[in-house]
Parts: C-alpha cells; sequence; structure tokens
C-alpha cells in the first residue's frame, strides 16, 4: 500500500466508536518497515487515535518517538498536531468511554495540560488559533474555571503574537459553560 492508504486505514481506527490507537500504531510501524515514508496526516491520525481513546499522554510519548527518530518530518511545525493533542486533554473521559458526559463539573478534562500544550505551541513560534483557543475555553468552562477562561479570552483579545480574535463560536462556548453551572 501507499501513505494514502495507511493514512486512511489509521483514521479509520480512530474513528471507531472504540478507538483503536494499538491498531493505528501497528499500521504506523507497518508503514515504517515497509519503507513508507509518513506524512504529518500519518503522524496526525495515530495521535487523534490516541486522543479519541482518552490517552493523550501516550499520543504526546508517540510524538516525541517520532521527532527523535523522523526529524524531516518537522512535527513541531505543525499546529494541527498541537490542537489535536490540546482536544485529547480537553476531553471528558466520560463521554471518551459512555458517549455522556455525566459530570457537573467536569474533572476528567484536563485544561491545565492544554494550556502547558499552547505554551509549546508558542515556543515554537505556532500562533493558537481559533480551534486552540476554544478547546481550551471549553475546558476551563466544564471545569468550573470560568474566570480563567474569561481571561484566556481577554488574553487573545490583547496578544499581538495572535492574528485570532474571539468569535461568536468562542463566545458560544463560553455562555454554554457558564450556563451549564447554574
Amino acid at each position: 500500500p501507499d501513505i494514502k492508504v495507511y493514512n486512511l486505514l489509521i483514521k479509520g481506527y480512530a474513528k471507531l466508536d472504540r478507538p483503536d490507537f494499538e491498531k493505528a500504531r501497528a499500521l504506523f510501524e507497518e508503514c515504517l518497515n515497509s519503507k513508507v515514508t509518513p506524512t504529518i496526516v500519518t503522524v496526525s491520525s495515530v495521535v487523534n487515535a490516541y486522543c479519541s481513546a482518552g490517552l493523550p499522554r501516550k499520543a504526546e510519548a508517540f510524538i516525541q518517538s517520532v521527532v527523535s527518530n523522523l526529524p524531516e518530518l518537522k512535527l513541531n511545525q505543525n499546529s494541527t498536531l498541537f490542537n489535536t493533542l490540546i482536544k485529547g486533554y480537553t476531553k471528558c473521559r466520560c463521554k471518551v468511554l459512555t458517549n455522556t458526559c455525566n459530570c457537573l463539573v467536569c474533572g476528567c478534562s484536563n485544561p491545565d495540560e492544554a494550556l502547558r500544550i499552547v505554551q509549546k505551541m508558542e515556543e515554537y513560534g505556532l500562533a493558537p488559533d481559533e480551534i486552540t483557543f476554544n478547546g481550551v475555553i471549553d475546558s476551563l468552562c466544564s471545569s468550573g474555571r470560568f474566570l480563567h477562561a474569561k481571561k484566556v479570552i481577554d488574553n487573545i483579545m490583547s496578544s499581538d503574537m495572535s492574528k485570532v480574535k474571539p468569535s461568536l463560536r468562542t463566545y458560544t462556548i463560553f455562555l454554554q459553560g457558564v450556563l451549564r453551572s447554574l
């Protein structure tokens, strides 16, 4: 198979009701063993499989191993990869396992880790985008940290680095988070 076939198969494993990160990772290894050069899409798809299964730390470890072994992919220069990691840290673990969040205040998502990933992005010179911020804001709101979410919105508005400004979607996420807590 060529890289397009590997990418499609790996994406498929990530999109299952119960994402199969093991098979996604095995296909990645098979791709390497077949001397087919993975792309950023290949790596992002494996990362998505881990994150969709609620395993963002394993996704990060996978990224580190790929960065070490395949530096030519320049993974540190790709915001999609970082946004996928942020999604992994901000996703409610109940929702991953049962498709429903049963948390009044979500203790399963990890907005602090998501904020750490945003900081890493900035260290690599990548400007966070609307997807980045909306994920972090949603996670902060789900965790009951509305003032911190508001502060993130304020920082976006005043940041020189970010060309992104809060959108209607950003404010909707914030307001829905506040309303959920009432």
